[in-house]
């Protein structure tokens, strides 16, 4: 069986003092092993980490062994005593939290339910955080590349442009500008691979905003 939450223990409280008070809980093992109808509270017929727990729950209350015991029951019988029975003054066992049970009263201990959503607020803001998204040595790599592709347009496209011009178009390449038109086969497959260079850097740079923002 799935359960949403592994929830071990499910309280509701009337505000009553009762003449015995009685724990109601299930075969749920590990975390309570009883056999259906028992009642009681001994270790052998009662067990598991929740009763385990519970029992040093009442210890820590002060509650002599004559003012509570277990009783092991159905899941179904659980729920229906331990909400509608003032004599029944908690159940344990592997109760799912779900919101028709809330919405009807029933209250679980705490901690309980956690969505794992939280707002996260960066009190500061850093003008230069866009520069801490790159290491050093992609920093570098976006530095030089280009520099080395300007060397190598220009040794295959026998200089037929200035060498300052392939520079340019180096680096314009970066923001996907097209400077200087390249006749050479081998020019235009560096030029492709200078541009699927800029796209996995941006892909990257883009990934890494949310961690720093």
């Amino acid at each position: 069986m799935k359960f949403d939450i592994a929830l071990m223990m499910l309280l509701w409280l009337f505000g009553r003092s009762f003449a015995k008070k009685l724990i109601a809980t299930i075969n749920f093992d590990p975390m309570s092993r009883c056999s259906l109808g028992d009642l009681g509270k001994d270790p052998q017929r009662f067990s598991g980490i929740d009763l385990d727990m519970f029992r040093k729950i009442a210890k820590y209350l002060n509650w002599t062994d004559a003012e509570w015991d277990f009783e092991c029951m159905s899941p179904s019988s659980l729920l229906s005593n331990v909400f509608s029975n003032e004599n029944y003054f908690a159940g344990i066992g592997g109760i799912s939290i779900l919101y028709d049970r809330i919405q009807a009263g029933y209250v679980y201990s705490i901690p309980t339910l956690s969505t794992g959503i939280s707002i996260v607020d960066n009190e500061s803001i850093d003008e230069w955080l866009f520069l801490g998204l790159f290491e050093p040595r992609l920093g570098i790599l976006l530095l030089f590349t280009p520099l080395v592709c300007s060397f190598l347009f220009y040794y295959f496209e026998k200089k037929k442009e200035a060498y300052e011009s392939y520079l340019w178009h180096s680096y314009a390449s970066l923001f996907f500008v097209n400077a200087v038109p390249l006749m050479r086969t081998s020019s235009r497959l560096i030029q492709v691979a200078l541009w699927f260079l800029m796209l996995i850097l941006i892909s990257t740079y883009t990934a890494n905003i949310p961690m720093y923002s």
